[in-house]
């Protein structure tokens, strides 16, 4: 369920950050269920248009979408070729994370021992060879080396800082006790032929050690930095209303300029518990929120989210039902019911249009069905809607999207391979 909360956050959130929208004519698609606004007496629906294409001219002129195509389609390389390709030996690996797991065995934790998890603790140099991946080295953080598609040697490292936050939440793994060494500082790089292609740094703060009622989302805040050669994403949670809520922002930079800004404001944390299933985390309930979004100052999208997780909840039953296209408009329908998000331009407090989801369509390769998804939109006056195919128009995160599904699905399959040889 999470993961679909995450992606129609980052719908909403980067909707005004996505370039070169196509103009489509009004039909049950679009529907924003009657809140088209009144015709604005500043500027013509044409005008309202005609901003929209120079705001996104300037974008899609200076944003360099390739470099995050280049990292995305090289790091779904390496997940669909040696992770998630039946038949490639992953013992080394396996082996690898095994005697990380021993190292942070901890005696002291329970009746049988339990784990004191550290990130320092996965360390060493492995290589993917054509026959499976192999240990080649000694090193302070976790190196995987391999091939791209033209034989390119490249590199994924992950080193998490030796301070840390030590964090109890009571969890167990594997039957037993199983405590954090929250890094306070985790990095990612991703380098090809020696040159670097992306890092992530990320820098958690931790509000608490946990406990029996503590929540992992709600307890953790800080921030995360994306890089590449031309620009920084840089992502902050904190506290907002005095603990109670919770502020997620995240600005694109080029250099000194801010090119896009957001910020999603809610009143209550973003997590609780449900009482009706054991260990359960759900989005918690009546929670209203605030969206704001700022590109180059031009153009500004702001409204309120009545009820996340009365959002969420419609936005799952849609993903649920994504092949029977009644089914799926009727939930995105009620998600969109919800919103309340206008346009403006300027600095002007005139609403121009509003921003909701739009039904869209994809045949499936493998089936030939029709799958429907929810798109972000800025519907005008006139019926008309600018769709956001994809962030800056020629982005797409499925290739890493559908390697992950590979790689845990080699992952469930492992396990009940060792299972059945276990019974």
């Amino acid at each position: 369920m999470i993961h679909r909360i995450n992606k129609c956050m980052i719908l909403l959130s980067c909707a005004m950050m996505m370039v070169m929208p196509s103009c489509s004519s009004d039909d049950d698609n679009n529907s924003n269920n009657g809140t088209e606004p009144e015709q604005p007496k500043g500027m013509t629906v044409e005008e309202q248009k005609a901003k929209l294409d120079n705001v996104a001219k300037l974008m899609r002129d200076n944003f360099k979408t390739e470099e995050i195509n280049d990292a995305t389609n090289l790091l779904a390389h390496a997940l669909n070729n040696y992770f998630a390709a039946d038949g490639y030996n992953l013992e080394a690996l396996d082996a690898k994370y095994n005697i990380g797991l021993y190292n942070c065995s901890d005696p002291t934790l329970g009746n049988f021992g339990g784990y004191f998890l550290q990130l320092p603790m996965f360390n060493g140099k492995l290589a993917a060879t054509k026959e499976g991946w192999e240990v080649t080295g000694e090193s302070d953080a976790l190196e995987l080396s391999f091939p791209d598609e033209n034989g390119v040697q490249c590199t994924f490292m992950i080193k998490g800082s030796k301070d840390y936050y030590r964090y109890d939440n009571k969890s167990e793994f594997n039957g037993m006790p199983c405590v954090y060494a929250i890094p306070k500082q985790a990095e990612g790089t991703l380098t090809r032929g020696g040159t670097q292609v992306a890092t992530m740094i990320i820098n958690p703060v931790m509000k608490s050690e946990g406990g029996q009622g503590a929540i992992f989302g709600n307890d953790v805040t800080g921030t995360m930095k994306w890089r590449s050669t031309s620009y920084d994403i840089i992502i902050e949670k904190k506290d907002a209303s005095g603990g109670q809520g919770c502020e997620i922002n995240t600005t694109l930079k080029q250099g000194a300029l801010n090119a896009i800004r957001s910020a999603l404001t809610t009143e209550k944390q973003l997590f609780a518990y449900d009482t009706t299933v054991a260990d359960s985390i759900v989005v918690a309930p009546n929670n209203p929120a605030t969206l704001h979004v700022d590109v180059l100052a031009k153009v500004v999208a702001d409204g309120t989210i009545s009820d996340l997780k009365t959002f969420t909840d419609y936005l799952n039953d849609a993903s649920q039902n994504d092949t029977n296209e009644q089914a799926f408009k009727a939930a995105l329908e009620k998600a969109n019911g919800c919103l309340n998000i206008g346009v403006y331009y300027d600095g002007s407090d005139e609403r121009m249009a509003n921003v909701i989801l739009m039904a869209v369509a994809e045949r499936d390769q493998t089936t030939g069905k029709e799958v429907w998804d929810a798109q972000p939109v800025i519907s005008f006056s006139d019926g008309t809607s600018y769709m956001f195919t994809n962030i800056f128009g020629n982005i797409s995160f499925d290739n890493i999207k559908d390697a992950i599904a590979n790689c845990n699905k080699r992952i469930e399959k492992m396990k009940n391979e060792y299972m059945s040889v276990r019974r």
